[in-house]
């Protein structure tokens, strides 16, 4: 079945994933879109959530690539809204053609007027901005998260009920680590505005003859568990995210 949104993953291209914190650099002999995540890691060691030397790296590949980068986030929802505003006022200086904000919205119910105001002012930058929706532990209320994989069928609701409610705000969506049965999920329902997902969760993926999961096997091991879908081309994709 071809998959009408991309998976990125870390290592297999077309659609690769990469992580500020591990500052990692790849440049595919290929044609590529990248998906930059800024890691858990970077307050610690950027002593800021919100990084000019974050930014610089996105930028590094958007000269090149298109790229899909998170904005700073936070669980806590001032500092979540405030790192968004920070990251804004440092993007104006930084902004290039092929750089794709993705805002994380934590909680999205409690702030859905928020998050569209902050939609809105993210547009008098970027033409494309994406919606990302948490797929693993999924923070529904400051007071309440859980596990996707706990709760798949409410899970996949949830994830559901966000994409809808932004259908009208003239943005795209991305998931944001997502498990198989989520995948599964989504590619049965032609979910127009759903342009991506990313998952790590391959590298959990044992099989008889796969022991160990290790740099040099990670893209076979993600291709046995993409098994039965197929990746859309660059165009396909290109073309979803433009239109």
């Amino acid at each position: 079945m071809k998959l009408y949104f991309a998976v990125f993953t870390r290592q297999c291209g077309p659609f690769l994933k990469l992580n500020y914190s591990y500052h990692e650099y790849i440049e595919p002999k290929d044609a590529s879109i990248f998906f930059v995540d800024v890691g858990l890691k970077t307050v610690e060691q950027e002593k800021s959530a919100v990084s000019v030397n974050y930014f610089k790296y996105v930028k590094h590949f958007a000269l090149k690539y298109p790229t899909l980068f998170i904005l700073p986030d936070s669980w806590t929802w001032e500092k979540h809204i405030q790192y968004a505003y920070d990251s804004i006022r440092i993007l104006k200086a930084m902004i290039t053609d092929n750089m794709v904000p993705v805002i994380v919205v934590h909680y999205f119910h409690n702030y859905v007027d928020k998050y569209k105001e902050l939609t809105e002012t993210l547009h008098e930058l970027f033409p494309i901005v994406v919606i990302g929706i948490p797929a693993n532990i999924v923070t529904v209320s400051p007071t309440y998260h859980f596990k996707c994989v706990d709760k798949q069928v409410v899970c996949n609701q949830y994830i559901l009920s966000i994409i809808n409610e932004v259908k009208s705000w003239d943005v795209k969506t991305h998931i944001l680590g997502i498990s198989k049965k989520s995948l599964e999920y989504m590619a049965r329902n032609n979910i127009t505005n759903l342009i991506s997902v990313d998952s790590d969760k391959a590298g959990r993926y044992i099989t008889s003859t796969i022991r160990q999961i290790t740099r040099k096997n990670y893209c076979e091991v993600f291709r046995k568990w993409l098994s039965g879908y197929e990746q859309p081309s660059i165009d396909d994709f290109l073309s979803k995210l433009i239109n």
